[in-house]
């Protein structure tokens, strides 16, 4: 923000724009509702957002965020998500309120914070279909995806926004390619969401890894059915 002026405009941009009256968004790693807020705004009163933060200090801001935008359609699951139900610790970065994990990375206590699955939320709530989902929680993105498999399989036309960061994958016990692979053998077409250039680039599992040497990464589109 301080270089820019704006988070990652595109992206959110495209994101926002896919969305209509009536549909339903998850919001899996809210934050304070970079993605929830104009979410929220674009589905009405006749749509919904399900916003899922585990930090009390960021689901605190995310609310009095809605409160002040006065949106009564945003539902705020104050836990983390991975592939089963209960209990896990959320160890928090000194530095960064974007940047807690649910595995050690070096620093940063473990708080014991409640974690869902997208599949057992959805059910909850009495949601049945998905249009649009947005993840970005720091490494755990598989486990995220592997919970949602009645979610995604009710919902044929739903889209994915989500963060690709190998190293943190690593981090997080997982081989990067593996995701994308859950990904393509679900029927999910990839693009690269390119920032610098402000295009969608589609993208083969190949050229998603070449784009992400080192600590980078990327934001990808999963859509079924596209180029």
């Amino acid at each position: 923000l301080h270089s820019t002026g704006d988070y990652e405009p595109f992206a959110r941009n495209l994101f926002v724009n896919a969305l209509g009256p009536g549909m339903v968004v998850l919001d899996i790693g809210a934050h304070v509702g970079l993605y929830t807020i104009p979410s929220a705004r674009a589905v009405g009163d006749s749509g919904r957002v399900l916003a899922f933060e585990p930090h009390p200090g960021n689901r605190g801001l995310l609310e009095r965020n809605i409160a002040t935008n006065g949106l009564d359609n945003i539902t705020v699951i104050p836990a983390a998500v991975s592939d089963r139900e209960g209990q896990l610790d959320l160890h928090t970065s000194r530095f960064n309120t974007g940047d807690h994990r649910l595995y050690r990375s070096g620093g940063g206590e473990g708080v014991p914070t409640p974690v869902v699955s997208i599949d057992a939320a959805c059910r909850a709530e009495g949601i049945t279909g998905v249009d649009l989902i947005k993840i970005d929680v720091q490494g755990a993105e598989l486990q995220v995806l592997r919970g949602m498999e009645e979610t995604l399989r009710t919902s044929p036309s739903v889209r994915l926004v989500l963060e690709y960061t190998p190293w943190m994958l690593e981090k997080a016990g997982v081989v990067p390619r593996d995701l994308l692979d859950w990904l393509v053998s679900r029927g999910f077409d990839l693009s690269i969401l390119d920032e610098t250039r402000g295009v969608r680039r589609p993208a083969t599992r190949d050229q998603v890894m070449a784009a992400c040497p080192g600590r980078s990464y990327v934001n990808l589109l999963a859509a079924r059915g596209e180029a």
